[in-house]
């Protein structure tokens, strides 16, 4: 019972990380789920040429 109820979890699991992986295509600002829940973006720096 015990190996059933570890493959459940880690099932569970494994597909809430590609869901959040994959959240970010389907979104028009490209952020992933953990990046919504946490509420955080990457910043980029743009250099100036001149």
């Amino acid at each position: 019972f015990l190996r059933i109820l570890l493959r459940y979890v880690i099932f569970i699991i494994s597909f809430g990380l590609l869901f959040g992986l994959f959240v970010s295509f389907v979104r028009k600002d490209r952020l992933n789920l953990h990046d919504i829940l946490t509420q955080s973006c990457i910043a980029t720096k743009s250099i100036k040429k001149g």
